[in-house]
This record gives C-alpha cells, structure tokens and sequence, in this order.
C-alpha cells in the first residue's frame, strides 16, 4: 500500500506504485499527446483495495485517448493539471490517501520527451489527525522505458514481421490494419465499454468531468454502429450510476445493471426496454449473457442471480461468486474468479485458486475451454479434465490483462494487455501474432472476431479498429 510507515516518510513508494504504473500506460501515448490539448482524471476504488486511475486526453470536445492504470494502492482523490515550465512538458498529478489518522497529498509529474514518458515525485506532504504536517522527498525523473523495455519490445514486434509459412497449428501469422473508425461523439464516453459478439455494436456508459457524480449521465447509455462509427441510439437507462453492461450474442440485447440494484434488458439499435426490475437485496456488479441470450446471469456480493432475459423473471439464485461471472453456451456452468459451478445443482465442479483477482474470463463457444486473464497473464483450462492446458505470461507490472476472445476457428484466442493485442495458438499458449496501437489508439477495452471473414475487432474508448489475419 502507498500509505507511509512513518509520519516523517509520506508518499514513501509512490514511485513505484502510483507514478510509474501511471507513466506505463501513458508510455504508449506519448507521441499523441497534443500541446493544446488538456488531461482529465477519475479515480475508482475497487473491491480488493486497488484504485483505477483513468485520464483522459482532450483537444477541445474531442477525446484522443484514454488510458487506465491500476494502482495496488487505495486513493481517495486525485486532481490533474499542467507541469511547471521549469519541468518541461507535461502534467501534474495530485492523489490523497491514508486513512483517518494520517493523509498523504503526493503530486507526481510526467513528462512527455522525444517519444518518451519520464515520471517523478515532484513534493510529498502528510497531515496527522493532531494537525502535524510532515514534509516528503522530491525524486529525480525517470524513464519509464529502460533498455530492457526496449528489447523485449522490439522481440514482440518481431511477431508480427515472422513469415508466414505453412498454415499448420502455430504457425505464425500477421496481423494487417485493414480499417479504423472513430466513434462519434465519443467525449463523454465512461469506463465500461462493450462490443457485440457479432461485432455490430459498441455500447458504453457516459462520464462528464465537470458532472462526475450527475445521475443523468452516469445513468446512461450510448450506442454506436461498430462499422461505421455512428452513434445511433442514447438514452437514461437508471437513476444512479450504471455498474455493468453486456451484449447478447446476436447483439440485439443489452444488459444494464445500476448501483440502486436495478436491471434492465434493452432491445437494439432503438435502445427500447423490454424489461427492467429491482433486485432484492444486491447491487448488481457484472453480467452476463448464455449463448442463446435467452438467459441473463448477474453477480453481486457472493451472491448469484439467473433471469430470464426477456421478462427479468428469477430462475435461480445462488449464495455463491465473489466477483464477476460468465455464463457458458448452454447455460449448464457459470464461472467466477474462484469456482466453476453448475447451474442446475450449484455444485461446485471445479476450485480456482488465484494469486490476485481475474480481470476477464471466457468460455470457448464450444464449451471445450474456459479462459481467464489475471495481471500479468492468461491461462487456458480444460473443462472435461479441469487442468490447466497453458499459462501466457507477460512482463505486466502496470497495465493488465482486460479482455479475452476466442477465434471462430477454434484453433486460437485474442487477449488485450493496455494497447497491445496477442493471438495466441489454442493448442500451446505460444503467440502466433502481435500488434500494439499507435497515434491516437487508446487502451483497448473490448475484443471480438467479425462472423463473415474472421477479422479481429478491437475497441478503445473513442474507435473501432479491425485487422485482417493472414
């Protein structure tokens, strides 16, 4: 934790817990941070005391990139503004923490230089309960990209250049930019974005800055056609922030879930609600549609509800999960980050053992495979036999794992790690294709293959892109 064993040390690790995770994920960005243009920042807490930092990078109205960082540390505010001249070019960034009997206010500094991001600890302060002030230590900027960074960068890229030699398993491929759309008005898009399985839709939630807690945008909906870019649909689907979203396969639903424990299931592109109710007793926190979408799954604190989608009727509840869940194909086994259990009887079937929380998991459409991706890695698991058939692992101190797809082919999947897309072999775990966003691609949120020729989809916070893999 980033709060200081000592009084007389605030901020003590800050730069190895807040601001070099922050500058990895801006790394990446740096070349497309405008001059002109202005940050925003929003921190969420989450359940396991870690803290996502998003900033948002404007020009006007318009959105260039977000990005997300997440911080092994509980903070309870942060503000952004510009770096000091005497600095160079950058930002600032303001973060509180502690608890009630002591308060640290660290700023961090970034700076954006040739291509490169360099961060530092520009002053440290703690408060006591009594009314102490405790002055911290200044540090010297560093790169966040070191030579070793470079290396095993320039290895990755090397993937996507390997040739292309007989289309057996594992053989490598190449991943080609065949198309980008920017989706319109995407500057108040909020955190959770999801994307279609058929890939026709993106939907997201909304964020305003200059109204971070109004309801009536934290309580909406935007849609886009994920071709065009178009918006199509907006509406105020709750009355209090909206804490999940989920597309049905066809992509002709979409689930919503809201801190006041309401539910709702919204017929696409019109965005009309064809169902919406209030659970009893738990705030919804993910969702989660079978492969039919005729069933809808909901978790919230060890507890797990299954309605029918259409009518939002209870089918099952569960003291069981801690955390989000998935539901396979045929509805007969539903996954959270600890158990595999079955539907019908609640048994469980399977223990997970993590050393930290599943940011995402999937079951292949076939139900031959169940997928999930911790901080630094992906793991692939056997459902006849529940044995692990290979673990991905990435050198990924700062930016996670946050999105799973399984190919059409049933011969590989697609994971995210911030801005980067691996294509990895089903059969070995072993990348078969590599591609990292560039200019002004954000950190991609959402993954999924289009049905008519297999292209691979990735969705950030403001554009679609889609490559053809040969």
């Amino acid at each position: 934790m980033h709060v200081p064993a000592r009084a007389d040390k605030p901020c003590s690790g800050g730069d190895s817990e807040v601001a070099r995770p922050i500058a990895a994920v801006l790394q990446p960005k740096a070349s497309a941070v405008d001059p002109k243009g202005r940050f925003e920042v929003k921190v969420q807490g989450n359940r396991d005391l870690t803290t996502n930092v998003y900033l948002r990078h404007m020009v006007g109205s318009n959105a260039v990139f977000v990005v997300v960082a997440k911080l092994p540390a509980y903070l309870a505010a942060a503000a952004v503004r510009g770096l000091p001249a005497s600095e160079g070019f950058g930002i600032s960034l303001l973060v509180e923490d502690g608890g009630a009997g002591l308060r640290n206010f660290c700023t961090y500094g970034f700076r954006f230089q040739n291509g490169d991001v360099y961060y530092r600890t520009l002053a440290a302060k703690a408060t006591s309960r009594e009314g102490g002030v405790f002055a911290g230590d200044a540090t010297a900027w560093q790169p966040v990209l070191t030579e070793a960074n470079r290396r095993t960068n320039q290895q990755a890229a090397a993937v996507i250049s390997a040739p292309v030699g007989a289309q057996q398993r594992g053989a490598a491929k190449q991943l080609s930019l065949s198309g980008s759309v920017q989706l319109q008005e995407a500057g108040m898009t909020g955190e959770l974005v999801v994307l279609s399985p058929d890939v026709k839709y993106v939907a997201s939630t909304l964020y305003d800055p200059k109204r971070p807690n109004d309801p009536s945008v934290r309580g909406s909906i935007r849609v886009w056609d994920a071709v065009s870019g178009a918006r199509i649909a907006e509406w105020p689907a709750h009355a209090t922030t909206i804490q999940s979203l989920a597309l049905s396969p066809r992509g002709d639903l979409l689930a919503s879930s809201a801190s006041d424990r309401s539910v709702a299931v919204w017929r696409l592109p019109e965005g009309r609600q064809i169902a919406k109710w209030v659970d009893s007793t738990e705030s919804i926190q993910s969702l989660s549609f079978d492969g039919t979408g005729t069933i809808l799954v909901g978790s919230g604190n060890k507890v797990v509800r299954i309605w029918n989608a259409a009518t939002g009727s209870l089918r099952t509840s569960m003291d069981k999960g801690d955390g989000p869940t998935v539901i396979n194909h045929d509805a007969s086994l539903i996954a959270s980050p600890s158990a595999i259990f079955e539907v019908r009887s609640g048994r469980i079937v399977h223990s997970i053992n993590l050393d930290g929380a599943s940011n995402c998991m999937a079951f292949s459409p076939d139900g031959r495979y169940f997928a999930l991706c911790q901080w630094d890695r992906v793991e692939l698991w056997d459902v006849s036999r529940w044995r692990t058939v290979w673990k991905f692992q990435r050198d990924s101190q700062h930016v996670p794992f946050n999105a799973l797809a399984f190919h059409p082919d049933g011969q590989h999947i697609a994971a995210t790690l911030g801005d980067s897309i691996w294509l990895l072999d089903l059969g070995t775990g072993k990348p078969v294709s590599f591609v990292r966003g560039s200019g002004q691609a954000t950190t991609f949120m959402a993954l999924g293959f289009t049905p008519s020729d297999n292209a691979l989809v990735a969705v950030t916070g403001s554009e679609v892109k889609r490559w053809v893999i040969k």
